[in-house]
């Protein structure tokens, strides 16, 4: 969960522990990169629609905490990824929108990496491409963006685009461990072979696929 470490620490448990560690991983992360020579690497995701879209969100965020990333405000970062959703109301301008105010603040800088995921990534695809937008992936990409944007920060003029549906469900990697807490998403399956005449989910997130038992399990 977001954590604000502007405001004084919460006085109850566990909340006062989330915020000292999200102190703690600020204050840390950015002089062990230095002292590694490395740069020290922010993003910022911003999250529309479900469920599904949330949970996506906090394993992206997981993963790229793994590999020496750190939560920045949009003005910090370095990496600004937009997970997007097609069923709520005028989603494709909601998404140019945030395109837009993400231009702004940045001011269209071409070091900033901007990915679009989710939904509205599947529907548009590599329309979406510009100065900054250098990765989109689709409901079953969001697996590879990871990786992607490790390699799209070494190679600065390249695009990827990671649209195709898989045929089976394709296990993501663990990434960072995390505080416990009392609520939490768990994937089943992927997609949906109904097409309902209302819904947008089979093309969006493509045909049905369930994980296998003992990996919901484990």
């Amino acid at each position: 969960a977001n954590v604000d470490i502007t405001v004084p620490a919460p006085e109850t448990e566990p909340q006062r522990q989330y915020y000292f560690m999200a102190l703690l991983k600020q204050q840390l992360v950015p002089e062990r990169a230095k002292q590694n020579g490395k740069e020290y690497l922010t993003a910022c995701i911003t999250t529309f629609g479900c469920q599904m879209n949330v949970h996506d969100s906090q394993w992206l965020a997981r993963a790229l905490e793994a590999r020496g990333f750190c939560e920045a405000p949009l003005e910090e970062a370095r990496v600004v990824v937009v997970n997007t959703c097609s069923v709520r109301e005028k989603p494709e301008q909601k998404v140019m929108s945030t395109l837009g105010r993400i231009r702004q603040v940045t001011g269209n800088s071409p070091r900033v990496l901007v990915a679009v995921t989710g939904c509205v990534a599947q529907q548009l695809g590599e329309k979406l491409f510009s100065r900054q937008v250098r990765l989109v992936a689709g409901s079953d990409g969001i697996s590879g963006a990871p990786q992607a944007i490790e390699r799209l920060l070494d190679e600065p003029a390249l695009r990827l685009s990671l649209l195709d549906f898989t045929s089976h469900y394709v296990e993501r990697e663990p990434g960072a461990d995390t505080p416990s807490a009392p609520v939490g998403f768990v994937n089943i399956m992927q997609g949906c072979d109904n097409f309902c005449a209302y819904c947008i989910v089979p093309y969006t997130r493509g045909r049905e696929r369930s994980r296998d038992p003992e990996t919901i399990l484990a």
